[in-house]
């Protein structure tokens, strides 16, 4: 089990999705790449910023962030 709070969650989940240990991850405040000034503040640089935002929904597999429907549905 990996558990990541802050940052150290999307650490945990980078983590976890590379190990095959790794059987249970909980974590605590994903970083919101939704905001503009958050993306710039995490990426290497406002292109990749940028171009983050229009391939996110692409790559990123949000609807399964949670096993609850509800609290998915907040996200």
């Amino acid at each position: 089990m990996l558990l990541g709070a802050g940052i150290g969650g999307m650490l945990a989940y980078h983590a976890t999705s590379m190990s095959k240990h790794v059987k249970d991850l909980i974590v605590t405040t994903f970083v919101d790449t939704s905001n503009k000034k958050v993306r710039d503040q995490i990426a290497p640089n406002k292109v990749i910023s940028r171009l983050g935002k229009l391939t996110m929904d692409k790559v990123s597999r949000m609807k399964l962030i949670t096993n609850n429907l509800d609290l998915t549905k907040l996200t």
